[in-house]
């Protein structure tokens, strides 16, 4: 069965009622007994925890009676990779910048170890920007209007973000540092920053708690969202020489639709991607089972939070998409439909 604490189960039937998930059987034979299965998302509130917990819904109509799909409710874009890594989670979302750097081991994020137990089902999942939104009365109290004079005027500012362990968190403070300034200069200069739950960071903003929030935009993205229907906000360019160092990393730029209250044009962004990621021991029938359910059930994953449309199935195997290599039974999934 689907286990959910009350809070999740509560969220889940409430923006799930309009979802009718059609019978998938009995895992096409692949397993006949009962399975457990942990797959790790993000905090409730996100587009990925919709995901984890559709996604887990349809698992659950497909794997045999008794089977147990649990829902982790936390962790982020770098977290996660480890938790697969440590068998602490069988599936997760993680996102490709997070599987490229844990790959290198990326010696600022994961310290110079290299994660590459991991192996990928599917990416290209949805697209995830490194989105900076800005209360507007912020900007006016300073007579400012870009995050470059935030940070090398020595304002103070109060940034509010999810707590680490997300990739979203890691690009922040890459920015942060690229401006020459840091958790402890902002302290010296009367601000802080504060690691919450989307739906704290969203009453912080709301009640002039906070200045700057810095999220994995994209269109109707939940907390944004409201935060830009409740909050005079705007969302201002990226520093230029944030952008060069992160290109010198091999990131690319491109660009966020406008899709807020309050964002006058598309930003230029960095895109984190989205990448389902299991364990290399996993079972080859098993990945081959996760990757067809995500496959398959696009549509259905797509009902429950409109950033899933991004995903294009048969472009799920590309190493553009994933960052790391596949899993063999992924792998075998994609050669049989002929996409690969």
């Amino acid at each position: 069965m689907l286990r959910l604490s009350r809070k999740y189960l509560a969220f889940l039937l409430a923006a799930m009622t309009f979802l009718a998930v059609p019978s998938l059987g009995n895992a096409d034979g692949v397993m006949d007994k009962p399975v457990n299965l942990k797959v790790q998302v993000l905090p409730i509130g996100t587009s990925w925890y919709m995901f984890g917990a559709t996604y887990s819904k349809v698992l659950q109509e497909a794997l045999p009676a008794q089977s147990i799909v649990d829902v982790v409710a936390k962790g982020g874009g770098v977290a996660n990779i480890i938790a697969v890594q440590q068998h602490k989670a069988d599936v997760a979302l993680a996102n490709l910048i997070s599987t490229v750097w844990a790959w290198n081991g990326d010696k600022d994020v994961f310290r110079g170890k290299s994660y590459r137990d991991v192996r990928a089902l599917a990416g290209g999942l949805n697209s995830a920007w490194l989105t900076p939104c800005v209360r507007a009365e912020f900007f006016e109290k300073y007579h400012i209007s870009s995050l470059d004079e935030v940070f090398t005027k020595n304002i103070p500012v109060r940034i509010v973000m999810k707590p680490k362990g997300a990739t979203v968190v890691t690009l922040a403070y890459k920015l942060i540092e690229s401006m020459g300034s840091s958790s402890e200069k902002i302290r010296e200069a009367g601000g802080e920053i504060i690691h919450v739950s989307p739906e704290q960071a969203e009453s912080l903003m709301r009640d002039g708690q906070a200045d700057i929030y810095f999220e994995a935009g994209m269109p109707n993205h939940p907390t944004i969202n409201s935060i830009s229907l409740t909050t005079d906000v705007v969302f201002p360019e990226l520093p230029e020489k944030f952008i060069r160092d992160c290109e010198a990393q091999g990131l690319v730029l491109s660009r966020m639709p406008q899709c807020f209250k309050g964002q006058v044009k598309p930003l230029s962004s960095f895109d984190m991607g989205t990448v389902l990621l299991v364990h290399k021991d996993m079972s080859d029938d098993m990945a081959y089972f996760l990757t067809r359910i995500v496959c398959e059930q696009r549509d259905t994953i797509a009902a429950a939070h409109k950033a899933w449309e991004d995903f294009i199935p048969d472009q799920g195997w590309k190493q553009a998409n994933t960052g790391i290599p596949l899993h063999p039974g992924a792998e075998r999934y994609y050669k049989e439909r002929g996409w690969m």
